[in-house]
């Protein structure tokens, strides 16, 4: 795997080349590393619907060049990587049925306008991953239409059973009926059929077009409904739908990790920890789905009982597997209501981006959750998401028109949240550069505060390396509607949302305070 041999013999390298940061007669030089190469694959990840962030051409619809243009926003803006929502070609505005997996939708662009997104992405030190839906195709996708049709090279391309009295008791809904009278499995409808995993067919053919995107430069994937591949009412007993699912992945990443050792993998898991963490047995990461909903909890009651203890059981989950799993947390995405419809107030936004991007791991930022973009599932016969992805407003000629925002009117742009140093903006921009340029919250373990209770949410930062190289920060979160008076040493404030010259020690409602500390705290820490 791409953090095994080839992971340990980096390590071991940078190690014995390396000296002590205390020993002041070696050359200084000897004593720099680069962490993004001893830990290729973390960093914080900024998702994009392509069809709503930057149009290039004035058609109003968001493209591969406009992106191309907008990624001096996302440096600045201090993201280590994007996400992007399916590129190929669909019959659909959202991209979830692909007619082409080798393809890219003409909307967005050509593949040297893609390519060319790629070659500046790494210039600028952006990773690209980008969706992959690995479980189901369109209906008018070729493999499907000619299983339909009997041709022999796509027999057992899909599941499908004979009647309607053969489908299983559990997800009966997802079987669905076609001329012969037999029955196919579509786990989203009729028009997105799902694959068969269990044929080894088609499970070389998804790890083909994995390394055809590798080759082109992409770093990695996001998995499309990762839990379905052998899902419940597809496969009869005894096989044990997530165990096969795991093994199917687990063959999968093997595959890729052969020939393009770097790739990162992340997989959407829509279910509660307990099943999703299972999945780090096969890929890097999957969505953590409960953060944002405890993050909402805490902030909106104004304290929590188990928030700490929540994350760090999960991450103590995490770190059985060692270097390979990497914790995903988010506020909300594509799927969901916007965090700015759930939570009316830019104090607890502001909050709620301190309490996501102080979190180990990989945290993941909705496009325009940075300026407290609005937006809900509309319940309508031709509208439905569409409201969840609206066009992200720069204020500018790349700001996107492919479909009418009504929620975010009276909402500043980007460019009047950047000359603003109190937007939410400038919030997301501090906490993302600190981020980078501090090791303890971009690499460090997470250990709860002693001192925190049910209001005061707070842990400890800590990044050891070698003891070389150490950073520690403390970070508190007061949820609670009144000001929390602390008693600390005089620890030099990194980030106080309220304004760092502001800080006399008063913690202030719905606030953030990250604090660096002594590096001695890491020995006492240890001790404990």
């Amino acid at each position: 795997m791409k953090k095994g041999l080839l992971f340990l013999l980096l390590v071991s390298t940078l190690i014995l080349t390396s000296c002590k940061q205390t020993n002041n007669e070696e050359d200084p030089q000897e004593n720099i590393i680069d962490f993004e190469q001893v830990y290729p694959e973390h960093g914080t990840y900024y998702q994009i619907f392509v069809r709503s962030f930057a149009d290039s051409d004035n058609d109003g619809i968001g493209d591969f060049n406009g992106i191309t243009e907008k990624l001096d926003y996302l440096v600045d803006l201090g993201v280590d990587g994007i996400w992007l929502m399916p590129i190929h070609p669909s019959p659909s505005y959202h991209g979830y049925d692909v007619l082409d997996y080798y393809a890219v939708n003409e909307d967005y662009g050509t593949m040297a306008d893609f390519e060319n997104l790629l070659d500046m992405s790494e210039e600028k030190g952006i990773n690209v991953i980008i969706d992959y839906v690995i479980n189901h195709t369109s209906n008018q996708h070729p493999w499907f239409q000619g299983w339909l049709n009997g041709e022999e090279e796509y027999l057992g391309f899909y599941r499908d059973i004979t009647s309607s009295d053969d489908r299983f008791e559990e997800n009966r809904s997802i079987w669905h009926a076609f001329d012969s009278g037999q029955y196919y499995a579509g786990y989203f409808g009729s028009s997105m059929p799902d694959l068969n995993w269990s044929n080894t067919t088609v499970q070389n053919k998804m790890i083909d077009i994995a390394k055809y995107w590798l080759e082109k430069g992409v770093d990695g994937f996001r998995l499309d409904a990762t839990i379905h591949l052998e899902g419940v009412g597809e496969v009869k007993a005894p096989t044990i739908p997530i165990e096969s699912t795991l093994t199917k992945l687990e063959y999968f990443e093997f595959k890729i990790e052969e020939d393009y050792p770097n790739t990162f993998i992340v997989g959407e898991v829509w279910d509660a920890f307990s099943t999703s963490s299972k999945f780090y047995q096969a890929i890097d990461a999957t969505f953590n789905f409960e953060t944002g909903d405890d993050i909402t909890r805490a902030i909106n009651a104004g304290f929590s009982n188990d928030y700490i203890t929540s994350i760090s059981r999960q991450l103590n989950i995490i770190n059985e597997y060692e270097d390979k799993a990497i914790y995903a947390p988010f506020l909300y995405n594509h799927d969901q209501d916007r965090i700015a419809s759930i939570m009316n107030d830019r104090s607890k936004l502001k909050l709620a981006a301190g309490m996501l991007l102080t979190l180990p791991g990989n945290p993941f930022i909705y496009y325009g959750e940075e300026l407290g973009m609005k937006g809900v599932k509309t319940y309508g016969p031709d509208i439905w998401d569409e409201t969840r992805r609206l066009p992200l407003p720069f204020g500018d000629d790349y700001t996107t028109t492919w479909f009418e925002d009504t929620y975010n009117q009276n909402l500043d742009d980007v460019t009047t949240q950047l000359d603003d140093p109190n937007s939410l903006l400038n919030v997301y921009k501090t906490l993302l550069n600190l981020r980078q340029t501090n090791l303890s919250l971009k690499y460090g373990k997470f250990i709860p505060y002693e001192e925190a209770s049910n209001v005061l949410l707070g842990y400890y930062r800590v990044f050891n390396y070698d003891d070389t190289h150490q950073s520690i920060t403390l970070v508190l979160h007061n949820v609670s509607d009144g000001d929390y008076q602390l008693y600390l040493d005089n620890y030099d404030v990194l980030y106080y949302s309220k304004g760092n010259a502001s800080f006399t020690n008063t913690l202030e409602a719905k606030s953030t305070v990250i604090f660096e500390l002594p590096i001695e705290k890491i020995g006492e820490l240890d001790e404990e």
